[in-house]
């Protein structure tokens, strides 16, 4: 008999924990691609693939950077070299860095594009399946080549 109020109590608990968690979800903000308050001087279309990262990186997240900017110099060498694309690592767990953590919803170490148009961010996308990629290499690269090149596209007449 004990066993049940001791299971009825923690479904409750359950219960009640998760309805004050999607509360809380409900009243923060949603995050706004253009709340990144992203600026670049300059005119026309540029686009910076960032490497965000902590102080603590384990293996895996060196990993998808560097594979992440050797995938980026073979396929976009002309691009980066124009300054059309450009290639950033940031550390967000610097103090200056933190609102990236929120701007970009990350949770972990990710690569995310941003689309800039007349030195204002327009557009971004985080690229999540770069840790699905990470032990295979010709994944990886074909992947971020397409959302890279799509990205690069946007900016054609």
């Amino acid at each position: 008999m004990q066993g049940k109020h001791a299971i009825t109590a923690l479904l409750l608990l359950f219960v009640v924990g998760a309805v004050a968690f999607l509360i809380y979800k409900e009243v923060q903000p949603a995050p706004n691609p253009d709340a990144t308050a992203l600026k670049e001087s300059g005119e026309g279309h540029k686009v910076v693939a960032y490497y965000f990262h902590g102080n603590m990186r384990c293996p895996t997240c060196v990993r998808i950077q560097d594979f992440a900017k050797e995938a980026l110099e073979n396929a976009f060498a002309p691009a980066l070299a124009d300054g059309q694309l450009e290639f950033r690592e940031v550390n967000f767990d610097l103090p200056e860095n933190a609102h990236f953590v929120r701007d970009f919803e990350l949770s972990t170490s990710s690569l995310v594009l941003v689309d800039f148009h007349d030195g204002e961010a327009k557009d971004w996308k985080l690229l999540e399946k770069t840790w699905s990629f990470v032990r295979d290499k010709d994944a990886f690269f074909a992947y971020v080549r397409e959302e890279t090149q799509a990205y690069l596209n946007a900016g054609a007449p």
